[in-house]
């Protein structure tokens, strides 16, 4: 009691730290990165111009607009052609996901507008290119009044609008003078520029998609032949010891990267075209599925007991919040309303990493790996959620897909590992079950006695000169006895007891030949609809013969019955032979048909138990205890002996 108490003590303790150490890693993550926005060149603003004098555009970082921007509502002064259009307030830029608490304008209240930033002492003596990084609405950029970059649809009616992760910037050269950029956005779901717009060396920024793009699209293609080689190992290896439920989570995995950030540049041909605004439901759905599909699969490779009803209850909460916020007016798309769905999918986190501490502590095989791989999603999807809603401005949208990756090959190695361990159990019952073959070989062998086969054809030569009918009968009985003896050797499975009488039959027959009246045989079958192991009636009837009634000058009787009850079946051997003292050890003449063996088999293939009680003078009774439940034959579900 003292030591479970501590156990789980122990648990607790290690669930309270897990949790802590991914808490500070989704806390200390936007801060820390976000200290290195701009590399640490930050534009300086003098009488509303931002500077980036001494900022050299041609190192190939990216420079973030950020700071305090001209917001102009249900306006586009560029294509609109607007002559001094009047500014309705500052915004600061990047919006945080957190700004519609605080009454701020937001892009959605009005559905299209402008941004204006002036800025001057640009120096770059190679193109640069101006765009927004994962932004969820359209967006057109103007420098000097010259589209440079376009993204998606703009349009003043929602219905038109139509984002995209897809930018088209051009190559823009840049003088040292006064510039003007007006971003003009529309969206019909996006609070803001969540994102800061960015300026950047047109080369290393072509380059950085098109590598943000393969890298992510590479990492698709590990996850989904992850999936491939659980479902195949599912198939053709151990379909005990993988789960399809490891080929749903590979798939869901890999359906999230695509979806997402520069994933979705590939996928929205695959979806028709939808907006990426929309697409923000099926990536919070899509993450909340990776982790009710986790739960279910770590039920199945671990010890982890979690009845349906949980499950349930998981997923009737998040539906209840996502009906909750659909129930408002444009609630679900604030990302106020996003950060209580991701809040509310992070108590099925913290519900499965205490049950991995279970099994940690419970020291069970994997359950560390599981671990440190399930803590590594819940990181990476709650920095990639704050990365999309703009509290993270560094460039970290492939921090996902790298937790995601190496969520996925843990797995697999973790199947891998379980995979080749049980190849080398089954080798290694293999070479055990060879060895024991060989023993058991060795043992049947021994059955057919050199002394017996002397005593046998001496009676059939016996015979043949006194009785040549009875010497063909038992050269019959001889032939029979002896193919029931080789045909044994390739039995691995029980048989039909039948089929053992029959070759207790003709053994006894050829042991009436040679003592006539001394050895009399009784069979008092009444039931013989079940099975044993191959020869290990015969053995226990031999012993009566040779070491029972023969003994006696006079002779004696063996008698086989056969009868059961409701849980068992019995055989019953008794002979009034010689008899001997059960508490003396057996000699090696009478240990040498493998006694000891046949016990063994008995009880190791059918959970059987043999009981002998003797009397000295009187006789022996060797009853054999077969029980129903573990009696299979041949063609059941019997393991291999």
């Amino acid at each position: 009691m003292k030591s479970s108490l501590n156990r789980s003590a122990k648990s607790n303790l290690l669930f309270t730290c897990v949790v802590a150490l991914c808490v500070l890693a989704i806390v200390a993550f936007p801060f820390i990165a976000n200290l290195y926005v701009n590399r640490g060149v930050t534009p300086s603003v003098d009488a509303e111009v931002t500077s980036f004098k001494g900022v050299n555009m041609d190192s190939g970082r990216e420079y973030h607009l950020k700071g305090d921007w001209e917001f102009f509502p249900k306006q586009f002064i560029v294509t609109g052609k607007a002559s001094n259009p009047a500014v309705s307030s500052i915004v600061s830029v990047p919006h945080s996901i957190y700004y519609s608490l605080h009454n701020e304008p937001s892009l959605y209240d009005y559905g299209y507008a402008s941004y204006r930033l002036v800025v001057r002492d640009i120096s770059a003596q190679q193109p640069v290119c101006f765009y927004i990084p994962n932004f969820s609405g359209a967006y057109k950029i103007f420098i000097d009044k010259i589209l440079v970059t376009t993204s998606g649809t703009v349009s003043k009616g929602s219905d038109d609008t139509v984002s995209s992760q897809r930018r088209m910037a051009l190559p823009v050269s840049v003088s040292d003078g006064i510039h003007e950029i007006v971003i003009e956005a529309s969206s019909d779901k996006s609070s803001g520029l969540t994102m800061s717009p960015v300026i950047r060396n047109y080369n290393r920024a072509e380059n950085g998609q098109y590598l943000s793009v393969g890298f992510r699209y590479a990492f698709v293609g590990i996850v989904l032949f992850c999936g491939i080689f659980l479902l195949i190992m599912k198939l053709f290896a151990s379909q005990e010891s993988y789960s399809l439920w490891g080929v749903a989570l590979c798939t869901f995995l890999a359906y999230r990267m695509m979806i997402s950030n520069e994933g979705y540049i590939v996928t929205q041909a695959l979806f028709f075209g939808l907006s990426y605004e929309y697409v923000s439901l099926l990536i919070i759905a899509a993450t909340f599925i990776i982790k009710l599909v986790s739960l279910i699969y770590i039920t199945r490779v671990l010890p982890v007991k979690v009845s349906p009803a949980a499950v349930i209850s998981f997923a009737v909460m998040f539906i209840t919040a996502i009906l909750t916020a659909l129930f408002f007016e444009r609630s679900f798309y604030d990302p106020y309303y996003a950060t209580i769905l991701h809040i509310v999918s992070l108590t099925l986190d913290l519900y499965l990493i205490e049950k991995i501490c279970r099994c940690v502590m419970n020291k069970t095989r994997n359950a560390i790996a599981f671990l440190v791989a399930y803590s590594l999603v819940t990181v990476g999807l709650s920095v990639d959620f704050l990365y999309t809603n703009g509290l993270i401005q560094t460039p970290v949208s492939m921090f996902m897909p790298l937790t995601l990756l190496a969520f996925a090959i843990i797995i697999v190695l973790v199947h891998a590992m379980e995979n080749a361990l049980l190849q080398k159990e089954a080798l290694n019952a293999a070479k055990l079950e060879t060895e024991l073959a060989d023993a058991n070989m060795s043992i049947m062998l021994s059955q057919i006695q050199p002394h017996f086969l002397y005593n046998a054809l001496n009676t059939i030569k016996y015979l043949v000169r006194r009785d040549t009918e009875m010497a063909e009968k038992a050269i019959v009985e001889f032939s029979l006895y002896l193919r029931g003896n080789m045909d044994s050797l390739t039995q691995k499975k029980p048989i039909p007891f039948r089929t053992e009488l029959s070759h207790i039959r003709h053994y006894c027959e050829i042991e009436k030949m040679r003592f006539g009246k001394k050895l009399e045989i009784e069979y008092d079958i009444e039931t013989d609809d079940f099975y044993v192991p191959t020869l290990s009636i015969q053995p226990l009837v031999e012993n009566s013969i040779k070491h029972g009634v023969t003994k006696k000058p006079e002779g004696g009787t063996v008698t086989i019955h056969t009868y059961q009850d409701e849980n068992n079946f019995y055989v019953n051997i008794t002979d009034d032979g010689v008899g001997f003292d059960p508490n003396r050890p057996l000699s090696s003449e009478r240990s040498h048909v493998g006694f000891k063996n046949i016990k063994n088999r008995l009880e190791t293939m059918l959970g059987a138990k043999i009981e002998v009680s003797s009397v000295v003078n009187e006789g022996t009774n060797t009853l054999v205890t077969l029980p129903k439940k573990s009696n299979f034959g041949e063609n059941d579900n019997m393991i291999n002996y």
